[in-house]
């Protein structure tokens, strides 16, 4: 039983792996969308896998700039189609704006790389903070509230190691997804994204209040009764420990922007997809109708350049003339004319087209059959008998002159005699 099922399990990916299809084929597939001066490329180096399907991700873009995007496609990684089915194409580009997403906030400086050297930078201070708050307590006096301050530093510490923990855990979800490239993996790495920058933001609000104590702990030093080498002392010790500079400059200048990138672009990511979806529909649309005017373009030209022609068998040339200014693309008002065409237009091309074929048929058949003599008008006919009567009536004549001829002959020698 067990050899059975593994033959069967072997079968399974060897079907799966020889219906595959390359990221090169995928972009073929896409190529009679691109417009003029686009090109176009994979998202991932593998498809997505979503539900029980895999899906080549293929953005178009400005050759010129390969960040813009101009379209997105959802190739079938098992038979190379371009999807149509809006249901799904919706789902996949929910997952190709999910990525869009996470490169736009890694851009201000969170990937999971510089926010582990952030942690890194955050202990660090964190140990000299610890230090700090050693010498205070030497001086043992009430006003300082080191014990505060104590408390204050393991609360910041075990945010630190909740953060750092958030950090591996989103290394590890990104390698999860760079090995699987799942659907469900990118979800789960976007959320990881997410709730470590915000852990990490909300660890660097926590500063904010130790800072503030820090700093009434500095105004009390100096109006203490004690020397003023001591509250020198006490003062400049506070203030090194209340150097959060270069994590505050973190915060605002690269982990806030981005959370509040994220929190705006993931707000708008019904309208992005849905606008996603629009421009392929408007496009698929526009290339399949100049794709079916593409098709008839030789034969009506060749007859409408041999109008004259056409013409003398025919009566559908005139007929297809006008049905082809319609649909002709360099024709200002026409349904595909570039500058006004909408979806409603290019959906109406395929009537047009239907009308030309059979038009084209028409002519063609008109002219292909030999031009008959013109039957005599039946008022003009003649009965089969008059043929025979004026046979009659020649060979009669022929004989009666023949006879007279002779006479005249035989007459004319008598006298003669």
């Amino acid at each position: 039983m067990k050899r059975i099922y593994a033959v069967f399990l072997a079968f399974l990916i060897l079907s799966y792996l020889a219906s595959a299809i390359s990221s090169e084929e995928a972009l073929s597939r896409v190529n009679p969308l691109l417009n003029s001066g686009e090109q176009a490329s994979v998202l991932f180096s593998f498809p997505l896998k979503y539900k029980f399907g895999s899906y080549w991700i293929v953005e178009i873009h400005p050759q010129l700039s390969p960040k813009s995007k101009n379209l997105v496609v959802v190739v079938s990684d098992s038979n190379g189609h371009v999807m149509t089915d809006t249901k799904l194409i919706k789902e996949i580009y929910k997952y190709d704006y999910e990525w869009e997403v996470l490169q736009n906030v890694r851009g201000y400086g969170t990937a999971p790389a510089a926010l582990n050297s952030f942690i890194g930078e955050v202990n660090t201070k964190l140990d000299n903070f610890d230090s700090g708050v050693g010498v205070l307590e030497q001086y043992d006096y009430s006003f300082l509230k080191t014990s505060k301050l104590n408390s204050e530093l393991k609360n910041l510490r075990d945010d630190a190691d909740t953060s750092s923990n958030a950090v591996y855990d989103l290394i590890d979800s990104e390698q999860n997804f760079m090995r699987d490239y799942s659907s469900e993996e990118l979800d789960t790495l976007l959320s990881k994204q997410k709730e470590t920058m915000k852990g990490l933001n909300d660890m660097c609000n926590s500063i904010d209040s130790l800072s503030d104590e820090i700093d009434s702990i500095q105004k009390d030093a100096l109006n203490a009764n004690i020397t003023q080498d001591e509250k020198q002392s006490i003062y400049h010790t506070l203030q090194n420990m209340n150097d959060f500079t270069s994590i505050k400059q973190f915060q605002i200048n690269k982990l806030q922007p981005a959370i509040d990138v994220f929190d705006a672009l993931m707000s708008a990511n019904e309208t992005k997809i849905n606008d996603y979806i629009e421009s392929f529909i408007f496009r698929k649309t526009a290339k399949n109708a100049l794709s079916q005017v593409d098709r008839v373009k030789e034969d009506v030209q060749q007859i409408l350049q041999n109008k004259a022609y056409y013409s003398q068998c025919s009566r559908s040339v005139g007929n297809l003339e006008s049905s082809w200014k319609k649909i002709d693309p360099s024709e200002p008002n026409s349904l595909t004319n570039p500058s006004t065409a909408t979806l409603k237009t290019y959906l109406a091309t395929s009537k047009v087209i239907n009308g030309i074929n059979t038009l084209i048929k028409k002519i063609k058949d008109d002219c292909s059959k030999p031009t008959a003599a013109p039957s005599p008008k039946k008022n003009q006919q003649s009965s089969p008998i008059v043929p025979i009567i004026i046979l009659i009536v020649v060979v009669g004549a022929a004989v009666f002159i023949y006879k007279y001829y002779k006479k005249q002959q035989s007459e004319e020698n008598e006298e003669i005699e």
